[in-house]
């Protein structure tokens, strides 16, 4: 259909002119349950016919007057009428006296929602804003798996040989470092010890809920009420691979509610924000003057208004909202996230920094996975023990917002080994430790002095 043709059906179906074709629509039993506070909206005029300010309770006479806006979603979307004008299509009564400034870079206000929904049972604290992580009864003690047979490994001890050529290794690779202490030095003892790394980590989900809309388009849906929608917890939404952070959203079933939009309040259009109604804006070429330079503006032919572009000038936009459908599903979805929490715990016996201990290899003395998991009570260090008790626990109770999915713990013996020695009638000590016989040496007695930026002195 031609633009003009559009032109000519809108002129033609003005309010006490709608052709015998356009039945009007039974008024949508709306989901407002306090509808006396909903406030109706701005009265406005179509081509100079006052109307009021329609809301649902006007609904049926409205669709009456206006083409194309049927309230039902099968009959389509209002569309805007077709052509640019020079008399706006729609007065509206809190529109400005004068033109305003035009602005580009206008954005659209947003729009209030004055919807009371029907309560859906489990869902009644949801909003259109996502909701905190919603709290899950902690999982019963009883839930613990049985507890598994602790049998722990042992860790390697280190020969006096060893100690010497890890030292040996060790010097090499520091070009500032004397190789004369180390073959002159006497290893009088080596005492063995380890360095106890404990970890655990928890899988868990948190959940909330949030209320979302739609146009509502004549798309199929599961109405709210006529089956009892799932428990925010029953509702399957596994982990795409275990202790990996992902995220994901899901629909709740049952708890689609149709309802006028709250952007137009059943019309479909709203009033253009950028002429904020009126049609027409203010020339920016000669600031609203009409003359520039002593002469006619060319931009507003003198006129210092002109038509505005967002409209066209007709003083109104189809509704962002619902699309121009007049109307909104309202549904409920679910949003989880899998997050992951750890802890860990250094038992060492000797001089050796603990922070050492994170980057080397040792044995596994004791691992274990499930649901949730108990903690080590046999081990031989106490310590390990107690702390491995206190980390259990807090993973157990520190997130009452979070369902515990897996949780695995181990248990990390690394090899240290305590190294006596003299040189030149000196007493000194260092350290081998992990698997790979890295050395910790905190006073090597011969290494350069020098004014120079050597890469051993840098950390």
């Amino acid at each position: 259909m031609s633009e003009q043709q559009d032109d000519s059906m809108y002129q033609d179906n003005l309010p006490g002119t709608v052709p015998e074709t356009v039945q009007p629509v039974p008024t949508p039993t709306p989901a407002v349950q306090n509808q006396d506070d909903v406030p109706p909206p701005p009265a406005y005029s179509v081509n100079g016919a006052t109307q009021p300010g329609d809301d649902w309770r006007t609904l049926q006479s409205y669709t009456q007057a206006v083409p194309g806006t049927m309230a039902n979603a099968k009959s389509g979307p209002w569309t805007p009428p077709g052509g640019e004008v020079d008399q706006a299509s729609f007065n509206w009564a809190d529109a400005p006296d004068t033109e305003v400034e035009d602005n580009e870079n206008a954005e659209e206000p947003t729009y209030q929602m004055n919807q009371a929904f029907q309560p859906i049972p489990g869902y009644e604290f949801v909003t259109v804003k996502e909701s905190k992580p919603i709290a899950i009864q902690m999982q019963s003690k009883n839930s613990l798996v049985e507890t598994e047979p602790e049998n722990f490994s042992s860790v390697t001890d280190i020969s006096e040989e060893d100690a010497k050529d890890a030292l040996m290794k060790h010097v090499s690779s520091h070009c500032c470092y004397g190789k004369k202490p180390v073959k002159e030095m006497t290893i009088e003892s080596v005492t063995p010890s380890s360095a106890y790394h404990y970890s655990i980590t928890t899988f868990g989900e948190q959940r909330t809920a949030q209320r979302l809309y739609e146009p509502f388009k004549g798309q199929n849906f599961q109405q709210a009420g006529s089956v009892p929608a799932p428990g925010l917890w029953e509702i399957e939404m596994p982990p795409p691979m275990m202790y990996e952070p992902s995220e994901s959203t899901q629909e709740v079933e049952n708890t689609s509610i149709i309802d006028v939009c709250h952007g137009c309040t059943g019309r479909g259009f709203v009033k253009c924000y950028r002429c904020k109604g009126k049609g027409k804006v203010r020339c920016k070429n000669c600031k609203g003057k009409g003359v520039k330079k002593n002469e006619p503006c060319k931009k507003c032919a003198g006129k210092g208004k002109r038509r505005c572009y967002r409209c066209n000038g007709h003083a109104c936009i189809t509704c962002s909202v619902c699309e121009g459908f007049k109307q909104l599903r309202f549904y409920i979805v679910v949003k989880n996230k899998f997050v992951i929490h750890n802890d860990d715990h250094i038992e060492g016996q000797t001089a050796l920094p603990k922070k050492l201990v994170y980057g080397v290899a040792g044995e596994t003395l004791y691992q274990s996975e499930s649901p949730m998991v108990n903690p080590i009570r046999m081990f031989p260090v106490a310590n390990v023990n107690e702390n491995s008790m206190r980390l259990v626990e807090k993973h157990r109770t520190q997130w009452p917002t979070e369902r515990i999915i897996m949780q695995k713990h181990d248990l990390r013996g690394v090899p240290v080994s305590e190294a006596g020695y003299k040189w030149k009638e000196k007493p000194g000590k260092f350290w081998v430790y992990g698997n790979e016989h890295k050395v910790y040496f905190p006073k090597y007695p011969h290494n350069c002095f020098c004014c120079c930026y050597c890469p051993c002195t840098i950390i």
